[in-house]
């Protein structure tokens, strides 16, 4: 899975790349900047998803692929809407465009680390209950 994983994500880079190059239209400073910000956000959203699997620790597995894949795949989005709509239909000032996109790495970055902390903490408690279980059925003597 991760090496289907990382061929797709190479392919929609490359083909990110090719078509900025291709496409025929004046290069200003934003489309440089939304070029960057766009190439950003599939490098972390295919890493992760590359990454996810290999974690190690104490995590609750399950909330933690889908709580962090899907807020990966959310940041791919809002990065690849802004960059679309902030380059191609409004105009906008390189400074504010530059900050919303920070302003979106900043929250799904937040966002990630409780997702993380958060599958943590599951994982903790998940420990516990299954803990007391196994000693209340040693007293009963099992099943």
């Amino acid at each position: 899975m991760r090496n289907i994983m990382g061929f797709v994500g190479a392919i929609v880079i490359g083909f990110t790349l090719v078509a900025f190059f291709l496409l025929d239209f004046e290069r200003l400073a934003i489309h440089w900047w939304a070029l960057f910000f766009l190439l950003l956000s599939e490098l972390v959203f295919f890493g992760g998803l590359i990454s996810i699997p290999s974690m190690r620790g104490e995590r609750n597995k399950v909330f933690l692929r889908a709580g962090l894949g899907t807020a990966l795949f959310l940041y791919f989005a809002a990065t690849a809407i802004t960059v679309i709509s902030f380059t191609w239909f409004f105009s906008i000032n390189l400074n504010h465009f530059i900050l919303i996109q920070l302003a979106i790495v900043a929250f799904f970055g937040v966002v990630s680390v409780l997702m993380l902390s958060f599958s943590r903490r599951i994982a903790a408690v998940d420990q516990k209950s299954r803990d007391a279980v196994s000693e209340t059925e040693a007293k009963r003597g099992g099943f």
